[in-house]
């Protein structure tokens, strides 16, 4: 069962049916799924420890019928403390939640999961969607997983590890010159000519972000209720942040949670349009115009579709946006792996490189409680490390 009310729009106020699938707006704005929160509170059971990972919290989840999940036991990851990474940092408690251990290796897959099982619900049978590598690897997937067919438009800059796990699941999967922009526009002409495709690009359908919401359940009992002070997110779409910020506002509302973190967004200073609107004071995001110099596997989206509400939960949240060095982000990469065993993501190292620019700046107090979320595993970028072990002969 799922206690899921409505599809109202954040930016207008208006509401549309959960029962039928939706895209965006009539005002152009991204959809979010609402609960009806006073049945919600009345639930003793609220989280079913019938199940396991995402699917626990499947009453505050948009499936009504769970015979329409579709899963491969994505969720559940952990959190864990870094003292060694803290101390370079200076920070007293820092802790990563690694999202490198679910299927596909990525978070990706908990927006594909929740997403895909509510539109087999539905009836939609094809999908069509751009990505920067992970998501097409996880929608894949998740089609296969479930009976729909997936057509994607995947930049040529992909990392290898998400052109093979493409190739090897199979589907309609096209690789394009270019960044999202383009294969953007690449996913417009294909609905035009099937128009029964359903677009789930990124923040164009209300399901992607609640599984991605799920993150921020788990952060939130894994604390015991106690959120920590700031949660730093790699940001190119804005999902991650907005999951979040949207699971910490239903569990405050619970009387689950204790407060809201502030919430901070780590981009690349060679794409960091979220950072640039924000210093600036804007309420949106230009495209980026400037040369895309970012480390090849994401992070390279010119401008984020729900812009608007990303800087929104920024400024209200109390938190900011940074953009870091390639440099600096590889440097956090290998510590991260060299003083606590963790191959993390470069994606997620940004995060890493955040805290430090912000510790230095005084943003950030040493005895804070910081999370930062690593959103793949490093083995997915392995073409990207030149060392190898030394070979012994006799």
């Amino acid at each position: 069962m799922s206690y899921l009310l409505d599809i109202i729009c954040p930016a207008c106020g208006k509401t549309y049916t959960a029962d039928e699938p939706h895209n965006i707006c009539s005002c152009g704005s991204p959809l979010l799924a609402r609960y009806d929160m006073e049945q919600a509170k009345k639930d003793d059971e609220l989280f079913d420890e019938r199940y396991s990972g995402i699917w626990r919290y499947h009453k505050m989840l948009p499936v009504r019928d769970m015979g329409n999940v579709v899963t491969l036991g994505e969720g559940g990851t952990p959190v864990l403390s870094m003292p060694e990474m803290g101390r370079y940092i200076g920070l007293e408690h820092l802790y990563v939640k690694d999202e490198g251990q679910n299927p596909s290796a990525s978070f990706k897959t908990r927006g594909a999961s929740v997403a895909i099982s509510k539109l087999k619900e539905f009836g939609v049978t094809d999908i069509v969607m751009d990505s920067g590598g992970n998501g097409a690897g996880a929608w894949s997937a998740y089609c296969r997983r479930g009976g729909l067919n997936a057509h994607i438009y995947m930049t040529a800059k992909a990392v290898q590890a998400n052109q093979k796990e493409c190739a090897i699941v199979g589907g309609d999967v096209n690789m394009c010159e270019g960044h999202t922009t383009i294969l953007g526009k690449k996913v417009s002409q294909s609905m035009a000519e099937h128009p029964d495709w359903f677009d789930v690009r990124t923040m164009h359908e209300p399901f992607r972000v609640e599984g991605k919401k799920t993150i921020g359940y788990e952060i939130v009992e894994q604390f015991g209720g106690r959120v920590p002070d700031v949660i730093l997110f790699p940001t190119a779409g804005g999902v991650g942040i907005i999951g979040i910020h949207k699971a910490i506002e239903e569990l405050m509302e619970l009387g689950l949670a204790d407060k809201m973190p502030r919430m901070v967004s780590a981009q690349y200073e060679g794409c960091c349009p979220v950072v640039q609107a924000f210093e600036a004071g804007r309420d949106t995001c230009e495209v980026w115009s400037g040369p895309m110099d970012v480390i090849p596997g994401g992070l390279s989206a010119p401008k984020a579709f729900a812009d608007k509400l990303l800087l929104g939960i920024l400024r209200e949240t109390g938190g900011t946006a940074v953009a870091v060095s390639k440099e600096d982000t590889e440097r956090h990469w290998k510590q991260m792996a060299q003083s606590e065993g963790l191959f993390v993501n470069p994606e997620g190292a940004t995060t890493l490189a955040a805290c430090e620019k912000l510790k230095k700046n005084g943003w950030l107090k040493g005895d804070e409680t910081v999370l930062c979320v690593m959103t793949s595993n490093g083995i997915k970028y392995d073409e990207l490390v030149t060392e190898v072990p030394n070979l012994v002969t006799e």
